[in-house]
């Protein structure tokens, strides 16, 4: 019984788990088995710390017991976390591609309960959708050269992507906050298929700035006043950070197709500007 219902809470789950966590639990039937008595265990005891909390001795007491069993209960997850293929990560779908894996789930099980030729048909006609939608994402977002520069508060980064590989370039305060490339540059990776972080030699650094050669394009990249300014330089982007810049010493020495400011400048001098 356990089995079963682990199993059809995992079919159940399955669109919106891809569609918001981009991941799939490889193990769910093993951890499911230990979480959900577990799980069981702690709502009942919760329950019964809140009917007995007037009474100090008895509520502490089983608070601690409480707190005991959570603390086992997430010993056995993150365990099962650390085995090797726990995961299958970094899958990402459309909000249609997940109403149409649910389409097809509800398809497949009308098939099964009431044999009919048509639900095959219909099961069909929604995987080919979300195949085809698959591939239009494919060409659209992944099979593409772009540069991405981040609105991160504070901070500068960009990305340099290029089918499924980037060149990520962030100032030192940045490249040590997991959390922030998590939740600030992870996503528009996982749109764009990234896999492969790239190392390049292509890049003549300055006091104060960058010099970046990539897919025939130049791009200047200042972070600080002391960036030397040439006589003359030609370049297509121009990525300006950290308040860094004079217009009139820009104008006069830089000749670029865009000129880009990134989050780290502030809201009065981008305005300004």
């Amino acid at each position: 019984k356990m089995s079963a219902v682990s199993i059809a809470a995992q079919i159940a789950t399955f669109p919106l788990g891809l569609l918001y966590f981009h991941q799939f639990p490889n193990y769910f039937l093993l951890s499911n088995l230990l979480v959900v008595p577990l799980s069981f265990v702690v709502l009942i005891v919760g329950l019964v710390v809140l009917a007995v909390s007037f009474v100090t001795p008895i509520a502490a007491a089983l608070g601690f017991c409480l707190e005991m069993i959570i603390r086992f209960l997430n010993g056995v997850v993150f365990t099962l976390e650390e085995f090797p293929f726990s995961m299958t990560e970094n899958v990402y779908i459309t909000g249609w591609q997940s109403a149409l894996l649910m389409a097809i789930i509800v398809f497949v099980l009308a098939l099964f309960e009431h044999r009919k030729f048509q639900y095959m048909v219909c099961t069909f006609v929604a995987v080919v959708a979300f195949v085809a939608l698959q591939w239009a994402h494919f060409f659209q977002d992944v099979n593409v050269q772009k540069i991405t520069v981040y609105k991160v508060p504070g901070h500068g980064a960009l990305d340099l992507i290029d089918r499924g590989k980037t060149l990520f370039l962030a100032d030192s305060g940045l490249l040590s906050d997991v959390n922030k490339i998590r939740y600030r540059i992870t996503p528009n990776r996982l749109i764009a298929g990234v896999r492969t972080e790239m190392q390049t030699s292509n890049i003549r650094a300055f006091k104060g700035g960058r010099l970046i050669l990539w897919n025939g394009k130049k791009i200047l990249q200042v972070t600080d006043k002391d960036f030397p300014w040439p006589e003359r330089l030609v370049v297509d982007y121009v990525v300006i950070g950290n308040n860094a810049v004079d217009i009139g010493q820009l104008a006069a020495g830089i000749d670029c197709k865009r000129i880009i400011l990134d989050s780290s400048n502030s809201f009065f001098f981008a305005s300004r500007f």
